[in-house]
């Protein structure tokens, strides 16, 4: 189709949807890169413990069977229903031995907190500042320690 010169084509519609619906998927793939990206804040509330952010929890500290902290991870097999980009690592994932775990990592190096709960998944969380996941290791420790 020729264009008479002097004449501009109009967009068509066509393009202008496309061009919008790329728009939306960048704002909102940011908009999730940014929320799971988030770093989980760990509380201790009495005698709860509370994970606050993406997949976050709350359990007592009576059901915790061990506390410690390791400095490398299960190999991970698969995620299950979780985020996983670069280093950020939420939700539950399955481990090369079918175990299932519980992830709020933020760098793949450790130190890893590990919490494990009498009837339950273990849970491993880090901070990008490793000394930040020692300190909350040992809060945790004193409040169960009490």
């Amino acid at each position: 189709m020729n264009t008479p010169v002097g004449k501009k084509r109009k967009p068509s519609l066509y393009l202008c949807m496309q061009i919008l619906g790329g728009v939306i998927a960048i704002i909102v793939f940011v908009v999730v890169v940014r929320i799971h990206s988030t770093e989980a804040n760990v509380s201790i509330e009495g005698e709860e413990i509370r994970i606050e952010g993406s997949y976050g929890e709350r359990f007592s500290l009576d059901d915790l069977s061990q506390v410690n902290l390791v400095d490398t991870l299960p190999v991970i097999k698969s995620r299950t229903d979780g985020y996983s980009f670069a280093s950020v690592k939420k939700g539950y994932f399955r481990t090369e031995s079918g175990e299932r775990i519980k992830l709020f990592l933020h760098v793949a190096d450790g130190p890893f907190l590990k919490i494990q709960r009498k009837d339950d998944i273990p849970v491993f969380i880090n901070y990008s500042d490793s000394s930040k996941t020692q300190q909350v290791y040992k809060e945790i420790l004193a409040q169960i320690n009490k």
